[in-house]
């Protein structure tokens, strides 16, 4: 599987782009991220590479043809979508809402086979969800909705999964679960994109990185080479200093660190404000 996007613009109707001229080529297996501010247009490339805004300019290809002039069901069968939230309208199980990933293949009419429940059973059990199986979707967390939702795009059989945002409003614990999910999916030759506002998300998946930023060409490639300070700061407008940290088992791993009053890291800001505190507190003792 190829996908390219060739010097895409992105918008609403006949006013001026949010994006201009964004060209990159994602494969099997790939992970690719996508940075940017709040409102600079990743959602709206969300919504052009699904096929729910036409482009502004350029072109959408998979493996040489144009997805643009694809019907609903053809696209259901190469693309997946998962939402950054997901308000249900009804209390289906578990099983059920993943389940519904395989209406592509069901049909409107249609009564799941055995092969689709072994599909669904399999996705299950995969992630770690199969103790939800008989839970009303309703009254689970945050976090197992989010992999239940993950599973029922997977259900779908895609050749990509776009996501939006995956570990929005997630503990630590449901987003490295998340994380790992995308690594395994990659694994097992899924091409997976998605958003995030957290930079070292890109640096831990080793992903292929697509950085927006305003007025300037999207700034595109691995992750370790385009998640740089200088990048960042141009991208969201304030100081991020990317550092290298050990990780448990000795390997070198690349954090963001966004900095505060005026670029000190906020630990050495405690530590000034600290200082200053103590010494008004001596030079009181000293005059009393």
């Amino acid at each position: 599987m190829r996908l390219e996007v060739s010097h895409l613009s992105c918008g609403y109707g006949k006013g001026k782009p949010l994006i201009k001229d964004v060209t990159f080529t994602v494969g099997s297996g790939d992970i690719c991220c996508i940075l940017g501010r709040n409102g600079v247009g990743k959602s709206t490339m969300f919504k052009t590479l699904l096929c729910l805004l036409p482009p502004a300019g350029g072109h959408i290809l998979l493996d040489g043809e144009d997805i643009t002039t694809w019907k609903a069901e053809k696209l259901a069968d190469h693309i997946a979508y998962v939402a950054q939230s997901h308000t249900p309208p009804f209390p289906y199980l578990v099983e059920e809402m993943v389940m519904l990933g395989r209406m592509n293949h069901i049909g409107v009419f249609g009564r799941p086979g055995a092969k689709d429940e072994k599909i669904v059973d399999s996705l299950m059990r995969d992630l770690g969800i199969d103790y939800l199986r008989g839970r009303a979707y309703t009254e689970i967390s945050g976090g197992e909705r989010q992999m239940v939702m993950i599973a029922r795009a997977m259900a779908q059989e895609p050749e990509i999964l776009i996501l939006d945002e995956p570990t929005a409003n997630l503990d630590y614990g449901n987003r490295v679960i998340v994380l790992n999910t995308l690594k395994k999916l990659s694994l097992n030759g899924i091409c997976t994109i998605f958003t995030t506002h957290d930079p070292e998300q890109a640096l831990l998946l080793d992903a292929q990185t697509a950085i927006i930023i305003p007025g300037e060409p999207v700034v595109f490639g691995p992750s370790r080479i385009v998640v740089t300070e200088k990048n960042l700061k141009s991208a969201y407008n304030t100081t991020i200093r990317v550092v290298e940290i050990i990780d448990g088992e000795g390997n070198p791993v690349r954090v963001c660190l966004p900095m505060l009053n005026g670029g000190i890291p906020a630990a050495d800001a405690d530590q000034d404000i600290w200082k200053e505190g103590m010494g008004e507190i001596q030079n009181e003792s000293v005059e009393q």
